[in-house]
């Protein structure tokens, strides 16, 4: 009978203890911050709780469970009753480490309401705030490590804290369970410990970002910013501080002038808690934590240390950026403002007025610092000077010359400026601060004279005695900038050295001019560059609207006026994308100097109307072999090559460079350039481009540089995720770009403002619209150009009448072709058969030029996509699904035209390369000649037709081309002689080529599209052409070659007389293609396909091709001067590169 009592005990204590898997709802965060969401609470804990308190709870219940089964072993029990009772502890065990884990992470995520700022008693740079952090980790920590099995003491020693000993009236079973030993905790403890004690430290690092850019009043709900008043969150602070050594802490405050309301100051203090976190807090936590629960987190804390430098340098940056800013106004305003005459100024008394005030500005820098956080001040200072070193070079670069007493005046501001903050001068600066005297010199102009030389000298003999009168004068004003160091000669307030000699500097500054001529550099502004950078994460999709909105923006300042160009960078090793796969890359575009470029410049032509060449795409490839060039024909001079400079300079010199060439019919320079920077931040491939667009936006200056972000913003179950564009960001902050305007959707701008640290005017709320021709429209009414305006200083561009005209009336067409484009009822279906239809960026250009004529034609575009092996025979018994599909829609083409007069259909057969498909694509072109269904090939599907009928019409028995079946009885096509068959890139038939209309050919339906006009432009890429030994037999059977080449050797232009419209062309129209200007044989196609042909053709005859520029005749890829055949272009007054 016992026994049985016992049994039933043991029963009921496990009914007791049973651990629930249903959950509390957790209280929702008092903030609306981004952190993540609460995870559920456990029924065992108390539903209102927060870490300290839950941890008290969970080891007094486990302290009470494990004597009930002590008491229970005392009985040596057997059998199931014992077994149960150490499964429930051990149960027991798991489930209150997992709620601990939980509430430690909960409760870390909103630990930042605990910051009130107060200082650190042993260290007021700091705040109280990490003492609190350090203690809730190691409290939690050695919880957590108690709950697993370990002893107390032995946790309290290996975490460095006695402060849970308090705790010890809940845990004398806990603590005597092992003997005060040391235990290998079990691995799944371990790990969830180390995950809990990570996030707890990755959430206080999101917490301190949090609270820099948030006013103390809202985070803190009333809390005075330290003055210490208690507000809602008081009890919070209180709470967590039990048993953490938190509690009691005095209020020492900060100087009265220490504002913590100011954004500025918050900053400082955060950095500076960045800072110590790193080198003191986390250093310790980590090797208490690792000794304690015997793990290695080695990858663990690299990756959190890196997290805190990222951290630390952007919001450093930012502070820098906005104090850099107020005295770069001040320095650009009294270098440019008009108040000095540089050519016509005298010889120097005294230093400007400006001058004192930059100085003066930059002494308030010092003193907030210096009153917030002291052991930033040299950090702060040193990239301040940094950063005004360049804002000077860029200032004096734009004054076009330098008479004797503008050249000694501008010397004497440096030179003061460089003496004065010498202390805070770093290599870089000194650097920069050398340049401005190199381009002070090279502006300097004065007629010589037989003592040029000795005049010179003294004259700098006089700037000498000037310069040391105001350091004298102005010693006690600006002494915050000394720094005693007892490794430097003493330095006297005059800026002599100790034993009398002038700084070494000053002795440097020396100007020279080429004897018998006179010195004059004429000097513009530089280029004024708006950057178009996508830093996508690795979760992210290719392309997130990337292309349309640099296009659209492009698009919008050609409607005001400007001329603007486009360059794409692409961070692949190839030269070009020549040879790359098309159902990897997409599609190869080709420009009119030949060039094989990315399919977005031909994105960049269609929106701008604009003709690039093969320079406006930049490859790493192409930087590489520029820069081994030079090296070795000694450009270098026998100098170490490196990434950077080398690599990095010759970036920017082509950028510089290409943003200058003329792109359209006015021969004028862009004043605008779109530069699209492709890859993914943080990618080896990309990181020179990354580096080079850092140091452009210096080389040019802030008013001549903007950068403008698009990112993906993934839905997910209907809500969108905006981490990958946050992460993205801070990514591309970290290595020294910050987005001037971010693209995205309307429901999360405001969370991206908030936590990006870009202003509400600086997010573009965009959505999804019908057609992407009205993105330009939707970036116009979100105020896009009005920005830019600013942002850039456009308003400062001189454009004339006859510009401005053009441009308005752009507006008005394209607001047209949106509107009617909507409008469009009636349908034309085109059945594409292809080779790539799998990766349908393959055919961007084909399926623009449709849509470009189906627009003009009235008519809404509807693209059937066939993959060309689908209709070979072997198909049928492969794939017989896929086979009947095809040839499903190939067949139904000519029953549509006939059946539905308001729905259409044609057959078009692009370009590829391969045997693959052709046979598919042979019996597509035999159904259209032989139904009479408007056909039109291109390239590939010109040859196409010319096999096909040579085959069924001219009797030729096993024709076919060279490229696919070498051993054809018959090879109408050929490989071009001249072509070489080695080497693959750029060696085709490549760029703008004429063909010439035949004789008699007035009939032909291509030619009375082109206006009637004896030749047309158009682009080529092909290596293989019609053999000319067929040729004759060919057209007696038909099939006409209305259109050759200017020697009449090459067949480009192929039409059969009596079909609705059946045309082939060698060459590649849809990469001439306009929206507001259809290519013309796309437009014959659609206009056929519709049963509109005969109108088209007659409105043709007004037909105008697009004005193109003179290009040069060798690449300017290897060109270095004019001599070598690169364009010369005079320099103008502001270039803006996107």
């Amino acid at each position: 009978m016992t026994q049985d009592i016992v049994t039933l005990y043991v029963s009921l204590l496990s009914s007791f203890f049973t651990l629930s898997s249903s959950t509390h709802t957790p209280t929702p965060a008092a903030s609306g911050n981004d952190l993540n969401a609460t995870p559920p609470i456990p029924p065992f804990v108390p539903p209102v709780s927060n870490a300290t308190t839950n941890c008290h709870w969970l080891l007094r219940v486990l302290n009470e469970l494990i004597e009930c089964v002590s008491e229970l072993g005392a009985l040596e029990l057997a059998g199931e009753a014992s077994q149960s009772l150490k499964e429930l502890v051990g149960s027991a065990r798991w489930r209150f480490e997992e709620a601990i884990c939980s509430g430690w992470v909960r409760d870390a995520k909103v630990f930042y309401r605990l910051e009130t700022w107060h200082p650190d008693p042993d260290d007021p740079s700091i705040t109280a705030y990490l003492r609190q952090v350090a203690a809730f980790q190691r409290f939690n920590a050695i919880s957590a490590y108690r709950v697993a099995g370990g002893s107390e003491e032995r946790a309290n020693a290996l975490m460095g804290s006695s402060s849970a000993s308090s705790s010890s009236s809940a845990g004398g079973a806990l603590s005597s369970s092992r003997n005060r030993q040391d235990i290998d905790l079990p691995v799944e403890f371990q790990r969830k410990v180390q995950s809990a004690f990570l996030d707890g430290l990755y959430a206080f690092l999101d917490g301190l970002v949090h609270v820099a850019f948030s006013d103390p009043g809202e985070i803190l709900g009333g809390v005075g910013a330290g003055n210490g008043t208690k507000g809602k969150n008081g009890g919070m602070g209180a709470g967590m501080g039990m048993g953490m050594g938190m509690e009691g802490e005095e209020d020492t405050g900060r100087p009265k002038e220490v504002d913590v309301r100011n954004v500025d100051i918050r900053i400082l203090l955060t950095v500076s808690n960045l800072t110590h976190l790193r080198e003191t807090t986390v250093p310790r936590l980590i090797s208490q934590f690792q000794s304690a629960f015997k793990v290695d987190m080695g990858a663990d804390v690299q990756m959190l240390m890196d997290v805190i430098d990222q951290l630390d340098k952007i919001l450093f940056d930012d502070y820098v950026k906005r104090k850099s800013a107020e005295v770069a106004k001040i320095i650009r305003k009294g270098v440019l403002g008009g108040t000095v005459d540089w050519y016509e100024a005298d010889k120097p008394t005294e230093v400007h007025p400006f001058i004192y005030d930059a100085l003066l500005s930059l002494v308030l820098v010092h003193a907030q610092v210096s009153a917030t956080a002291k052991p930033l001040v040299a950090r702060t200072l040193g990239a301040l000077v940094e950063e005004l070193a360049q804002v000077a070079l860029d200032a004096f670069g734009k004054v076009e010359r330098f008479g004797m007493g503008g050249m000694l005046q501008a010397t004497l501001e440096i030179e003061f400026m460089h003496q004065t903050l010498s202390q805070h001068v770093s290599p870089h600066a000194d650097q920069t601060l050398q340049s401005i005297y190199k381009t002070i010199s090279q502006s300097y102009y004065r007629r010589p004279t037989p003592n040029s030389a000795a005049e010179l000298q003294q004259e700098l003999e006089g700037l000498k005695r000037t310069l040391v009168a105001s350091r004298r004068a102005t010693a006690l004003q600006f002494l915050c900038f000394r720094r005693a160091s007892k490794a430097q000669a003493p330095q006297t307030a005059t800026g002599q050295l100790a034993d009398g000699s002038v700084h070494p500097r000053l002795r440097r500054c020396h100007f020279r001019h080429r004897k018998g001529r006179h010195r004059s550099v004429s000097c513009s502004f530089p280029p004024r560059p708006l950057l178009w950078r996508r830093v996508p994460r690795r979760t992210e999709k290719s392309r997130p609207g990337r292309e349309p909105t640099a296009s659209s923006t492009g698009l919008l300042l050609k409607t005001l006026g400007f001329n603007v160009t486009a360059i794409k960078i692409d961070p692949y090793m190839n030269i070009d994308a020549g040879t790359m796969s098309p159902t990897e890359h997409g599609e190869v575009f080709v420009l009119d100097d030949g060039g094989e470029a990315d399919l977005d410049l031909g994105n960049y032509e269609r929106y701008l109307n604009v003709t690039l060449g093969r320079d406006n795409n930049i490859t790493t490839g192409k930087i590489y072999r520029e820069v081994i060039e030079k090296e070795r024909r000694g450009d270098y001079l026998g100098k170490t090559v490196q990434v950077i400079p080398h690599v990095t300079d010759a970036i920017q010199d082509w950028v510089e460079r290409v943003a200058q060439i003329p792109v359209d019919e006015s021969g004028k320079a862009p004043e605008v350039c779109i530069i699209e920077l492709g890859g993914t931040v943080g990618d080896i491939e990309s990181a020179p481009f990354v580096e080079a667009m850092r140091q452009f936006q210096f080389r040019v200056g802030h008013d001549n540089f903007a950068l403008l972000h698009v990112s993906l913003v993934p839905s997910i179950n209907g809500e969108l995720k905006t981490k990958p564009t946050q992460a993205s960001i801070r990514d591309l902050r970290g290595l020294g770009l910050t987005p001037d305007l971010v693209q995205l959707p309307l429901s999360v701008t405001s969370k991206i403002s908030m936590f990006c640290h870009v202003a509400n005017e600086q997010v573009l709320a965009v959505h999804d619209v019908s057609s992407l021709y009205h993105v330009p429209l939707l970036l116009k009414a979100q105020g896009l150009i009005t920005f830019l305006e600013k942002r850039l200083k456009l308003d400062l561009v001189r454009r004339d009448d006859a510009r401005i005209a053009r441009g308005n009336k752009l507006m008005t067409m394209w607001k047209e072709l949106t509107v009617g484009h909507d409008r469009l009822f009636d349908k034309v279906s085109i059945v594409l058969v292809g080779k790539y239809t799998s990766l349908q960026d393959s055919y961007t250009s084909v399926v623009k030029s449709l849509e470009h004529a189906s627009m003009q034609c009235g008519r809404k575009l509807n693209i059937t996509w066939v993959e060309a092996s689908d209709l070979e025979p072997e198909a049928q018994h492969e794939r017989p699904k896929e086979f009947h599909a095809a040839w499903q829609a190939v067949c139904t083409a000519n029953k549509v035209l006939i059946d539905l007069p308001c729905v259409s259909s044609g057959i078009l057969v692009p370009g590829g390369f391969g045997v693959r498909g052709t046979e598919g694509m042979i019996a597509a072109a035999k159904w259209a000649r032989e139904k009479k269904v408007p056909y039109l090939g291109i390239c590939l599907g010109f040859q196409i037709a010319v096999i096909e009928f040579a085959r069924h019409v001219v009797g030729l028995k096993g024709a076919h081309s060279a490229e696919l079946e070498e051993k054809t009885p018959h090879p109408v096509i050929i490989f071009m002689p001249e072509i070489s068959k080695t080497h693959l890139g750029g060696t085709m038939r490549l760029g703008l080529r004429p063909t010439i209309f035949q004789p008699k050919t007035e009939w032909s339906k291509v030619r009375q599209l082109y206006g009637g006009a004896e030749t047309i432009w158009e682009r080529h890429r092909h290596r293989y052409e019609v053999n000319p030994a067929y040729v004759k037999q060919i057209e007696a059977k038909g099939l006409l070659f209305t259109g050759r080449d200017e020697r009449g050797e090459r067949m480009q232009v192929a039409e059969l007389k009596d079909h609705p419209y059946f045309a082939g062309l060698q060459a590649h129209p849809e990469f001439c293609t306009r929206p507001l200007n259809p290519s013309p044989a796309y437009l014959g196609f659609i206009a056929a396909s519709a049963g509109v042909l005969p109108e088209q053709i007659e409105r043709q005859k007004s037909y105008a091709p697009p004005v193109r520029r003179l290009l040069p005749g060798p690449s300017l890829l290897t060109s270095s001067s004019a001599d070598d055949g690169e364009i010369v272009v005079e320099p103008v007054a502001k270039v803006a590169i996107v």
